[in-house]
Protein backbone atom coordinates (compact mmCIF):
# COMPACT_ATOMS: atom_id res chain seq x y z
CA UNK A 1 0.00 0.00 0.00
CA UNK A 2 1.06 3.40 -1.05
CA UNK A 3 2.08 5.71 1.99
CA UNK A 4 -0.60 8.72 2.76
CA UNK A 5 1.87 11.11 1.20
CA UNK A 6 2.35 8.99 -1.73
CA UNK A 7 -1.43 8.02 -2.60
CA UNK A 8 -1.80 10.85 -5.10
CA UNK A 9 1.24 10.18 -7.21
CA UNK A 10 0.26 6.65 -7.12
CA UNK A 11 -3.76 7.20 -8.05
CA UNK A 12 -2.12 9.22 -11.13
CA UNK A 13 0.41 6.63 -11.94
CA UNK A 14 -1.91 3.78 -12.41
CA UNK A 15 -5.31 6.06 -14.16
CA UNK A 16 -2.86 6.77 -16.72
CA UNK A 17 -1.61 2.69 -17.12
CA UNK A 18 -5.36 2.29 -17.75
CA UNK A 19 -5.79 4.79 -19.91
CA UNK A 20 -2.91 3.78 -22.05
CA UNK A 21 -4.11 0.10 -22.05
CA UNK A 22 -7.81 0.95 -23.21
CA UNK A 23 -8.08 1.40 -27.09
CA UNK A 24 -9.53 4.42 -27.55
CA UNK A 25 -8.96 6.27 -24.23
CA UNK A 26 -4.85 6.70 -24.26
CA UNK A 27 -3.99 10.09 -23.11
CA UNK A 28 -2.06 12.28 -25.40
CA UNK A 29 -4.97 14.18 -27.83
CA UNK A 30 -7.23 15.28 -25.18
CA UNK A 31 -7.88 17.01 -21.77
CA UNK A 32 -9.86 15.17 -19.22
CA UNK A 33 -10.99 16.74 -15.73
CA UNK A 34 -12.18 13.32 -14.17
CA UNK A 35 -13.70 13.03 -10.55
CA UNK A 36 -14.09 9.30 -8.83
CA UNK A 37 -13.94 7.76 -5.56
CA UNK A 38 -12.03 4.77 -4.41
CA UNK A 39 -13.41 2.47 -2.35
CA UNK A 40 -12.12 0.25 0.70
CA UNK A 41 -10.62 -2.07 -1.06
CA UNK A 42 -9.18 0.01 -3.86
CA UNK A 43 -11.07 0.06 -6.58
CA UNK A 44 -12.04 3.16 -8.91
CA UNK A 45 -16.23 3.78 -8.34
CA UNK A 46 -18.22 6.34 -9.96
CA UNK A 47 -15.75 7.64 -12.53
CA UNK A 48 -16.95 10.67 -14.81
CA UNK A 49 -15.99 13.58 -16.82
CA UNK A 50 -16.16 16.75 -15.56
CA UNK A 51 -17.13 18.47 -19.18
CA UNK A 52 -16.37 16.41 -22.15
CA UNK A 53 -12.87 15.49 -24.08
CA UNK A 54 -14.59 16.84 -27.23
CA UNK A 55 -15.57 12.96 -28.22
CA UNK A 56 -18.56 11.44 -26.95
CA UNK A 57 -17.71 8.06 -27.88
CA UNK A 58 -13.65 8.61 -25.83
CA UNK A 59 -15.86 9.99 -22.59
CA UNK A 60 -17.68 6.44 -22.97
CA UNK A 61 -14.19 4.51 -23.48
CA UNK A 62 -12.75 6.70 -20.65
CA UNK A 63 -15.76 5.90 -17.78
CA UNK A 64 -15.62 2.37 -18.62
CA UNK A 65 -12.11 1.90 -18.69
CA UNK A 66 -12.11 3.34 -15.10
CA UNK A 67 -15.00 1.88 -13.39
CA UNK A 68 -14.16 -1.10 -11.29
CA UNK A 69 -9.81 -0.39 -12.17
CA UNK A 70 -7.99 -1.14 -9.32
CA UNK A 71 -5.71 0.70 -7.33
CA UNK A 72 -4.14 -0.17 -3.62
CA UNK A 73 -6.39 0.48 -0.64
CA UNK A 74 -6.74 4.20 -0.02
CA UNK A 75 -5.72 6.14 3.21
CA UNK A 76 -8.51 6.38 6.02
CA UNK A 77 -8.38 9.86 5.87
CA UNK A 78 -7.95 10.43 2.13
CA UNK A 79 -10.70 12.82 1.15
CA UNK A 80 -13.33 12.08 -1.18
CA UNK A 81 -14.19 12.23 -4.06
CA UNK A 82 -10.99 12.74 -5.95
CA UNK A 83 -10.26 14.89 -8.67
CA UNK A 84 -7.82 14.15 -11.66
CA UNK A 85 -6.32 16.13 -14.68
CA UNK A 86 -5.07 14.30 -17.89
CA UNK A 87 -3.89 16.78 -19.57
CA UNK A 88 -3.15 16.72 -23.73
CA UNK A 89 0.49 15.60 -24.81
CA UNK A 90 1.31 13.13 -22.99
CA UNK A 91 2.87 10.56 -26.03
CA UNK A 92 3.77 7.08 -24.34
CA UNK A 93 2.80 5.28 -21.52
CA UNK A 94 4.87 6.52 -17.54
CA UNK A 95 7.56 4.59 -16.48
CA UNK A 96 6.85 2.43 -13.44
CA UNK A 97 6.78 4.67 -10.48
CA UNK A 98 6.13 8.01 -11.89
CA UNK A 99 5.26 10.90 -9.81
CA UNK A 100 2.41 13.33 -10.22
CA UNK A 101 -0.25 14.80 -8.72
CA UNK A 102 -4.50 13.65 -7.79
CA UNK A 103 -6.35 16.14 -5.69
CA UNK A 104 -8.09 14.01 -3.36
Amino acid sequence: MAGDAGYPALIQSRVLGVLWRSAGAAPGAYRALLRFEVDEGGRIRRPRLLGSTGAARRDALLRAALDGAGLDRPPASMPQPVTLLILPGATEPPAAGCGGAATP
